[in-house]
């Protein structure tokens, strides 16, 4: 089983709306396949005008994005950043920059260095996320009472699973169903 282990450091900023965060992943590979890249989950890009999801709830004969409302189109996730992050001897630590492809709502970054069975590689992710106002279940913002309330799910970059039977999961994420 692979494993991935999470270290986050976020902040909403109530005056945009905006949540911006880091995180620090290290991912064990436990398959007994070398791996050249990771894939990661951006659910929230579901929400965005170009998206798979978009699409179909756009598409003729379709009761629209209930879940959502034909009005709302948000921007999804950005990741800003992706590194990897290695130690020398000594502790001298280096960042390697990797390239990262948004694909709907799935994130490939592509490692480095191929990481071999049995090995880790720690990357370092920055993302951010406008929360909308006029959101939907799993994201939405607005106020209530004399403050605001910030409701969002699936608000970071998370690993796909990766198996023996098929490999990555990257099945895009089309909403409920």
């Amino acid at each position: 089983q692979q494993r991935a282990d999470y270290t986050i450091r976020v902040s909403l900023d109530t005056a945009t709306h905006l949540l911006s965060g880091s995180a620090t992943i290290r991912y064990a590979n436990h398959s007994p396949d070398t791996l050249r890249y990771l894939w990661f989950h951006l659910e929230q890009n579901l929400f965005r005008p170009d998206s798979r999801g978009a699409a179909l709830n756009a598409a003729p004969n379709s009761a629209g994005m209930w879940f959502a409302g034909t009005w709302f189109q948000g921007r999804g996730m950005t990741v800003t950043t992706a590194a990897a992050v290695r130690r020398a001897r000594g502790g001298t630590v280096t960042r390697s920059p990797l390239t990262a492809r948004v694909n709907g709502t799935a994130l490939r970054v592509d490692l480095d260095q191929p990481l071999a069975p049995a090995g880790t590689v720690t990357l370092d992710l920055a993302f951010e996320y406008q929360a909308p106002e006029k959101g939907t279940f799993r994201t939405v913002q607005g106020p209530l009472g004399e403050g605001r309330v910030y409701e969002i799910a699936q608000w970071y970059p998370r690993v796909a699973v990766y198996d023996d039977v098929r490999g990555w999961n990257t099945e895009q994420y089309l909403g409920n169903g």
